[in-house]
């Protein structure tokens, strides 16, 4: 599978998920980079396209990867306290 479809499949993604918040993809930069709407998207993108997580911290305004990386790998034990 090429990279272009990958990035394609993720874009499809996010265009189901932000209108499903009622969010427009500026909001993405306003809304809290822990905020649990965010995390589950994050969920859904890795679970569903092979997009990287770099890439997704960057679509989603989080500052680094590894930040992504830890509330992901909280999300799998379950010990992601479940605010929005």
């Amino acid at each position: 599978m090429e990279f272009c479809h990958l990035l394609a499949h993720g874009s499809q993604v996010i265009r189901e998920e932000l209108p499903a918040r009622r969010w427009k993809e500026s909001d993405l930069t306003q809304r809290a980079k822990s905020g649990m709407d965010k995390v589950k998207m994050a969920v859904r993108l890795r679970e569903e396209t092979l997009v990287t997580v770099k890439w997704i911290a960057s679509w989603a305004g989080i500052e680094t990867a590894s930040y992504v990386n830890h509330r992901l790998y909280r999300w799998r034990k379950g010990t992601l306290a479940h605010r929005t």
